[in-house]
């Protein structure tokens, strides 16, 4: 069994603390003999295994990629002598004492969700439950988060001061303390996530969230279909050769030159047409110069360069299609909101219930 680590001093662990340069902290571990994991998609992460070690560590990835939270996510460490990972909140209070005044909340799991709490809390209200099931309790002035699952200190994370929230949901109440010391603590935060989840279904049978669900599905159809018409209309387009007659400066934005170019039709007239440069794969430069141009009979008849002939359905639909959902998803929102102002509260669930299911366990991702 390795050593457990005093919280309370401020003192490295195992010689490493937040603030410290990447390569320092690396040959700490090195000399330690720790087994060193890291992430090419993640690389401000590595994780620290070994008798002794069970650290995960994330780096800025700028300069000298300081440390910017370290995580202890084995339960060796004590605080002044007494255990305070895997025991339940009133209990790691009373180790803290004094040392947990001025502590606060963030609903946020600072291991899962690094440096997400240093945005503002949004305003919605959350659950006692909420907090001591996944939730995070900073100890500001230490730089301390005290990382919960299922009511009892998971994890504990150590900061740069820079990077320890700011603004909280509120401090330790009295009402938290007595939650953490149900005896039916589990079965009440796992209840309660149950409740949570059977309201988010409710949510989903809200008629008008399912009438707008079925509009999006008809005009992403809709949308997909002129898409395909789009494609088959350029498809049968006729591949014509043009020159460069002159160029015409952009003076708003875009900021796309164009090109005029002249040609001979179908029926051996000579037009003109004004093309955007970004319309050709090579765009010519030099006034007579050749080009392939894209051409449909019509009245008046169109014409694309060579890369926007093959990409047309693609620039026509992608704006309607990420406009109807971006539209969708608000009044999907709305939706929701003023049906949950309409809904009437559900009984309490009565004492007599069914029993309770299986224990629920959060993925911790680990």
């Amino acid at each position: 069994m390795s050593e457990s680590i005093e919280l309370s001093t401020g003192e490295p662990w195992r010689g490493l603390k937040p603030g410290m340069a990447r390569a320092e902290a690396v040959r700490v571990l090195e000399a330690a003999g720790a087994q060193i994991q890291d992430d090419e998609t993640d690389p401000g992460w590595v994780l620290a295994n070994g008798e002794e070690w069970g650290m995960e560590m994330r780096f800025a990835e700028d300069g000298a990629q300081p440390l910017r939270q370290l995580v202890l996510d084995d339960w060796e460490c004590v605080w002044t002598g007494q255990a305070i990972a895997n025991q339940p909140l009133h209990t790691a209070l009373a180790v803290l004492g004094v040392a947990a005044s001025g502590a606060g909340w963030r609903a946020e799991d600072a291991v899962q969700e690094p440096f997400e709490d240093l945005k503002a809390p949004g305003p919605e209200p959350v659950a006692d439950e909420d907090l001591l099931r996944d939730g995070s309790l900073w100890l500001p002035q230490r730089g301390l988060g005290l990382v919960m699952c299922d009511g009892a200190v998971n994890e504990i994370v150590w900061r740069r001061a820079e990077d320890v929230p700011r603004d909280f949901l509120g401090p330790v109440t009295e009402a938290q303390r007595q939650l953490s010391a149900r005896p039916d603590l589990a079965a009440h935060l796992r209840n309660h996530w149950l409740a949570q989840r059977v309201s988010a279904r409710r949510s989903i049978n809200n008629p008008a969230q399912k009438l707008l669900t079925l509009l999006l599905v008809v005009a992403l159809g809709f949308i997909g279909w002129r898409g395909w018409h789009e494609t088959q209309r350029w498809q049968q387009a006729r591949m014509l050769t043009g020159q460069l007659v002159s160029i015409e400066k952009a003076t708003r934005k875009p900021w796309i030159d164009r090109c005029v170019i002249r040609y001979k039709d179908p029926t051996g007239r000579v037009q003109t047409a004004t093309i955007g440069r970004n319309e050709f794969y090579v765009p010519p430069r030099e006034t007579g110069e050749e080009t392939q141009i894209a051409y449909l009979a019509g009245d008046p008849p169109q014409v694309k360069g060579s890369a926007h002939a093959r990409d047309a359905a693609f620039l026509q639909v992608v704006p309607w299609a990420i406009g109807t959902v971006a539209g969708y998803m608000v009044l999907w929102s709305l939706a929701g909101f003023v049906g949950r102002l309409l809904r009437k509260p559900a009984p309490p669930a009565s004492s007599s219930g069914p029993t309770p299911p299986p224990p629920f366990v959060p993925d911790r991702g680990r």
